[in-house]
């Protein structure tokens, strides 16, 4: 079942990184899509943009990895 706006519903822990100098997906869709999928976490990697992931990998990264922290491999058995 696909989901308003054509997208498939998630069912699944979610990270949703985000630049809040983004000037081609501002902030607010970023809050939207957060929002949308049940139990996301929006990481704001401040003083980005568009491409967290190349402006600043190390940040990215750290971000990410701190939000897997959170999980046991076994609960996802």
């Amino acid at each position: 079942m696909v989901a308003a706006g054509g997208v498939e519903p998630l069912n699944l822990p979610a990270c949703v990184l985000w630049g809040p100098k983004d000037t081609v997906a501002v902030l607010p869709i970023g809050e939207r899509l957060a929002r949308t999928i049940p139990g996301a976490r929006l990481e704001l990697l401040e003083g980005l943009g568009h491409f967290p992931m190349l402006e600043d990998p190390r940040r990215t990264g750290a971000a990410l990895a701190g939000w897997l922290d959170q999980f046991r491999l076994d609960q996802f058995k």
